[in-house]
């Protein structure tokens, strides 16, 4: 987890944007983590509304719980980051403007932005 939060410093830390390297499927559930914990944004949970801060370690502590269900980004956004999975009420990401997004869509499109393409 460290090489990645060092490749996301020096990323943040470049004014160029710099083609994504291909990380390991554990590599993009902490890349996941860490794009949401650093975006400012929101996650609505059965009708509580956690900070970036709190929601990134909720979800670190769902995933710890689930860990035999997650094998990559995939795995981590349907089984963690999509719903709960005690009502099945899927999570919102609430942007700093006030948008809504549904936290499967929000996840999978910084996941896209992560992969390198084909």
């Amino acid at each position: 987890m460290l090489a990645v939060l060092v490749v996301a410093s020096a990323c943040e830390k470049s004014s160029e944007k710099k083609a994504p390297v291909k990380l390991s499927p554990q590599g993009e559930v902490s890349a996941l983590l860490i794009a949401f914990e650093t975006s400012g944004a929101s996650l609505e949970r059965n009708g509580e509304v956690l900070d970036n801060q709190k929601a990134a370690t909720w979800l670190r502590s769902k995933a710890s719980k689930r860990a035999a269900m997650v094998h990559g980004a995939e795995d981590f956004i349907e089984h963690v980051a999509d719903h709960s999975s005690q009502t099945k009420t899927p999570y919102t990401v609430v942007l700093k403007d006030g948008t809504r997004v549904g936290a499967n869509a929000w996840f999978r499109a910084r996941l896209a932005e992560l992969r390198p393409p084909p």
